[in-house]
């Protein structure tokens, strides 16, 4: 039973350390200017805010509350928190997208302009 219990502790620090280098490796290739990746994921970022701030505008017109508008300040505050929530979720929604849709089409400058240096020294 011992050495079950060295070999689950040895599983999960040899899982965790893969973890972190995957996690590492990920933040390198964001960080890269002209990176694919960082496009795509800023893309799929933009996309999952943009959503948030129509559930949070949906949430806003919906007649009912997670805590309803009879209660004297508190009715009003959960609306005023969705408000803000979707007005910020859109703005870095629309953000993310703008920058992603720049990324993506940097890169296929960059690439087709790879392609025709390879092309000329052909």
């Amino acid at each position: 039973m011992e050495s079950f219990f060295e070999f689950l502790k040895t599983t999960v620090i040899v899982l965790g350390i893969a973890v972190v280098v995957i996690v590492v490796v990920v933040i390198i290739l964001l960080s890269l200017p002209s990176s694919k990746l960082r496009g795509v994921v800023l893309q799929i970022v933009g996309i999952i805010n943009s959503s948030v701030a129509v559930i949070s505008v949906l949430y806003i017109i919906n007649p009912a509350d997670l805590i309803p508008d009879i209660i004297p300040l508190l009715g009003q505050i959960d609306d005023g928190v969705a408000v803000i929530n979707a007005i910020f979720t859109g703005i870095i929604g629309i953000g993310s997208i703008a920058i992603g849709n720049k990324d993506q089409k940097k890169f296929k400058i960059l690439k087709s302009n790879d392609n025709e240096e390879k092309i000329e020294n052909l």
